[in-house]
């Protein structure tokens, strides 16, 4: 069964041979997807990683970190695709990661909310 805090690898990935098909520019949305899965498993090995250590700072810098560092991979995809390919494909890869974070977003809310419910009942 799919995790459901995997829903937005699924969908990036599901949606990439459509809007190719669509005509969308290839390189922006293959970088983007492929950055948003490299940077969700990093993130889902550190967050392993945090939760297994003893010491509360060591577990907040280690996602500290981690999260800087996805948002700066992200972003650098973005902008060479912009640069280096053409303004439509890091248009593209935009497109992409805006949408793949909505996803994420809106299933990291609503899986913490009803985490908390269920502790509290």
């Amino acid at each position: 069964m799919l995790n459901v805090r995997l829903i937005d690898i699924a969908v990036v990935i599901a949606a990439l041979p459509i809007v190719l098909l669509l005509g969308a520019p290839v390189v922006g949305c293959v970088v983007a997807t492929v950055v948003w899965v490299v940077q969700r498993i990093v993130a889902g090995v550190v967050e392993g990683r945090a939760q297994a250590q003893d010491d509360p700072r060591t577990a907040l810098k280690l996602n500290f970190v981690a999260m800087m560092a996805r948002v700066w991979l992200i972003c650098l995809a973005i902008v060479l695709c912009g640069v280096v390919v053409d303004r439509q494909d890091g248009a593209a890869a935009a497109a992409t990661m805006i949408v793949a974070f909505t996803v994420y977003l809106a299933v990291t809310l609503l899986t913490r909310t009803t985490d908390r419910k269920s502790v509290h009942a």
